[in-house]
């Protein structure tokens, strides 16, 4: 806002600067189809398979920006439980990758940004035909992009030829700081007292959920620490089922930024596969964990917010002013104080290059 007229004669200077700032943009890709069959003519036993549940979970190994689109590829991690009926036996675990492409349009973005994208299986379609599995599943993508942005703004104002003030006001802006698409995995031994089981129960199945606890900086380095909830599927002595909850906490560690201010982060994290297995009185459990993390920073950014100009400055027909500048001054701060052009400063004493 500029309050006030520039009178005739009176010009303006004006301090231009500019700020690099993360504009957030995100996007959902159409489904990605994809279609296998898994043949149960390896599996021991005879007698009809039949399927008792299944699971299947996204990973992302690859993310590529690109003008308007963000390009994602990783594998759909299908897992079968399945029962043989001819066969007094508990189910089998049968795994499948189907790996794939998915495009994500994006508004604005290049490929100088930056993304994270994640993957969810929004419809899994299986069938029985003879001694083969028939799986169809569909693979929905979502990119959270940081597309990097320029913003201009007057860092100081002032009027030639007449008075004049400005206001400054105080703006938070964000700064981008890492994007992290990763994964870890997960291998911790658990007694079987520690996870109150009995010894005669056996483990047929597991899933995990992951949960992000927070984001620290650590002496130079963002540390991400969280926790995998496991649900074991157990089969007892009498052939009925039950269920049993370990919590195992993990940490991801990568290479940060000076300073010691918490970072602002969005985290997800998410079991993109966990196995089990009994190792004599402990169970081995080995988890896959994918992470799509964006963390950024705030810097404060001061702008003129209000201009307003006063009388103007009378000034005789021979008059000279003479300055000695001290080691702080600018050309802007002598030219603000005398009320003069920047230009005339410069062609009136021959300032260029260096010395300008």
């Amino acid at each position: 806002k500029r309050r006030g007229q520039l009178p005739a004669g009176c010009g303006e200077e004006r301090l231009w600067r500019e700020v690099e700032y993360p504009h957030y943009a995100s996007g959902m890709s159409r489904p990605v189809t994809l279609h296998d069959e898994i043949t149960m003519e390896g599996e021991a036993g005879a007698g009809e398979w039949r399927i008792v549940c299944a699971d299947a979970q996204v990973m992302i190994e690859e993310v590529v920006p690109v003008s308007g689109r963000v390009i994602a590829r990783g594998e759909t991690v299908v897992k079968l439980l399945m029962q043989n009926d001819g066969v007094d036996a508990l189910p089998v675990t049968v795994w499948r990758k189907l790996p794939f492409e998915g495009d994500v349009p994006v508004d604005g973005m290049t490929a100088a940004g930056d993304a994270v994208v994640e993957g969810s299986c929004s419809e899994l379609h299986l069938s029985m035909e003879d001694d083969r599995v028939v799986c169809d599943a569909d693979v929905i993508l979502v990119a959270r992009a940081t597309v990097p942005q320029t913003l201009a703004y007057t860092l100081d104002w002032y009027a030639t030829g007449c008075e004049s003030s400005c206001a400054m006001t105080a703006w938070k802006l964000p700064r981008a700081e890492k994007i992290l698409q990763a994964s870890l995995t997960q291998s911790e031994f658990c007694s079987l007292d520690e996870a109150g089981m009995m010894p005669d129960v056996q483990v047929v199945d597991i899933a995990g959920v992951a949960m992000v606890d927070g984001l620290s900086l650590e002496r130079g380095r963002y540390v991400l620490t969280g926790k995998c909830r496991y649900t074991l599927i157990l089969g007892l002595p009498d052939g009925e089922m039950t269920t049993k909850e370990i919590e195992i906490p993990w940490r991801y560690v990568a290479e940060g930024a000076a300073g010691t201010e918490p970072p602002l982060y969005e985290a997800r994290a998410g079991v993109t596969g966990a196995r089990v297995r009994r190792d004599g009185e402990r169970l081995a459990i080995d988890g896959e964990i994918g992470l799509a993390v964006r963390i950024w920073s705030e810097q404060t950014v001061e702008a003129v917010s209000a201009m307003q100009v006063g009388e103007t400055i009378a000034q005789g027909a021979g008059e000279m002013l003479l300055c000695y500048p001290d080691r702080e001054d600018t050309l802007w701060s002598v030219g603000k104080r005398y009320h003069r052009p920047i230009d005339a400063l410069v062609a009136g004493n021959q300032l260029s290059g260096e010395r300008r």
